[in-house]
């Protein structure tokens, strides 16, 4: 049965002296892991975890919600600094543009491109 250690603290390798922050709570070995990563996957019920090779995280384990949570996280710390600039405008008494939206949904239904764009294939290692 694989064991999913629970860890808050740091790691102190005795061979190299350095210590290396391990940021989940949650951690299994590799040798755990290549037994049955799904198994491993369930057993962190949808956190994130940390895959140690030799007491060293090699990688980091997300469920796709963790990592769209991720990604949203990322594209708001991206957009805040244009975001607080527009509202301080706004603050100041600057108008944004006025939008019809009946007309910009008749301008988007009129497009000649009305199909959707196909994703970028998908790269494997």
């Amino acid at each position: 049965m694989q064991t999913l250690y629970k860890i808050q603290y740091l790691i102190e390798y005795e061979n190299e002296g350095a210590m290396d922050e391990i940021l989940t709570e949650i951690v299994t070995p590799i040798s755990e892991f290549k037994k049955n990563p799904n198994l491993s996957v369930k057993k962190a019920k949808g956190k994130p975890f940390a895959v140690l090779t030799n007491n060293k995280p090699s990688f980091y384990v997300l469920t796709p919600e963790v990592y769209d949570d991720l990604l949203e996280m990322v594209w708001e710390l991206k957009m805040q600094p244009e975001l607080l600039e527009r509202i301080e405008r706004a603050d100041q008494g600057e108008r944004g543009i006025t939008v019809d939206l009946d007309q910009l949904m008749q301008e988007i239904n009129d497009s000649p491109e009305t199909e959707p764009q196909k994703p970028a294939p998908r790269k494997f290692l």
